[in-house]
This record gives structure tokens, C-alpha cells and sequence, in this order.
């Protein structure tokens, strides 16, 4: 899912031409994030079950695993939906200058632009989740280790989740650890 998004011409590495096979691939980063929640709540579920507590570790780690590639996704979709303004922009230009000399009255503004948050809000809001998600890994990788201290790939995790938000002391710290 993550190769389709980044194949669709709304990522903005393909021809930026308007048809109407476009359509199915713009919903292909709401479906990735839709099964990301989905196997989130799945393992949620797992992890707090009694009967499969044997696996407690897995979950764990799981949860982790899921956390930061959402955080990833939120990355990924902060560009997508740039590339996709950018696109949107330029046609809007290129129709307004092909309407120059129709009256302003007849340019009209499409609902969704005018409703819009802007494109800075929606990167503010876009680096929050991403930082949302990236504790959230934090947090269930630094659980994995309280339960499971000798597992290196959690301390490697926790060393590249360090890296990411620019603590490279800590992120040694947990390559050393490794």
C-alpha cells in the first residue's frame, strides 16, 4: 500500500495528467492508515487478553512496530497531501488564466478549497500525529525492554526512534545497549 501511494499521481513522482483512473489511488494512503488503526486495535486487543498472555512480549513489541510505521505513514501523508495542493494549485492557475477574459463574477471556488485549514495547519497538525505516534512506539518499545532486557532489536528500535526526533546521545545510548 505504501508503493501505491507513493505511485500515485497525487504524491506527485508521476504524470500529473486529470483523469479518472486517478480517483481509486487517492484513497489508497486513507486505506493504509485505516488498516494500520485496524491492526492496532487488533493487537490492543491481544495484548490485554489473559488467555494468550504468553505472548505478552510479542504484542509488545507488535504494538511498537505499528506505532512507528503509522508514525512514518503520517510523515509520508504530510507530503502526499502537499504534492496533492501543489497539483490543485497549479490547475486552479492554469484554468484562471485560461478564464482571463471571462468576467470575475464567473470564477467560482470550489467547497473544498474554501473550507480548507491551510496548507501550514495541516502540516502542523500532520507533525503533531507524527509525534503522537512516535511516543507512542517509544513507549511500547521502552516496555518491551523493562520486560525483555536482553532483547537488542527493541534497544536498536529505541535507538532509531531517538535518531528521528535528533537526540543522537540517546540513540547511542541504545545502540550501545544493543
Amino acid at each position: 500500500m505504501r508503493h501505491a501511494v507513493l505511485a500515485s499521481p497525487f504524491s506527485g513522482t508521476q504524470n500529473t495528467s486529470s483523469d479518472s483512473s486517478d480517483a481509486p489511488s487517492a484513497n489508497v494512503l486513507e486505506h493504509l492508515i485505516e488498516f494500520i488503526q485496524y491492526a492496532y486495535g487488533h493487537y490492543s486487543q491481544l495484548f490485554e487478553d489473559p488467555t494468550v498472555a504468553v505472548f505478552r512480549a510479542a504484542w509488545i513489541e507488535q504494538l511498537g512496530d505499528l506505532a512507528r510505521y503509522r508514525m512514518a505513514v503520517a510523515g509520508l501523508a504530510s507530503r502526499v497531501y502537499a504534492a496533492q495542493q501543489q497539483r490543485e494549485s497549479q490547475q486552479l492557475t492554469s484554468s484562471a488564466l485560461a478564464s482571463a477574459s471571462q468576467p470575475q463574477d464567473s470564477i467560482q471556488v470550489r467547497r473544498e478549497d474554501a473550507a480548507s485549514i491551510g496548507q501550514a495547519a495541516l502540516n502542523d497538525w500532520d507533525l503533531e500525529e507524527q509525534e503522537t505516534w512516535r511516543e507512542m512506539a517509544r513507549d511500547w518499545y521502552a516496555q518491551g525492554v523493562g520486560e525483555t532486557p536482553g532483547t537488542g532489536r527493541l534497544q536498536h528500535h529505541l535507538a532509531l526512534l531517538s535518531k528521528g526526533e535528533g537526540d543522537e546521545l540517546k540513540g547511542l545510548y541504545h545502540y550501545a545497549k544493543r
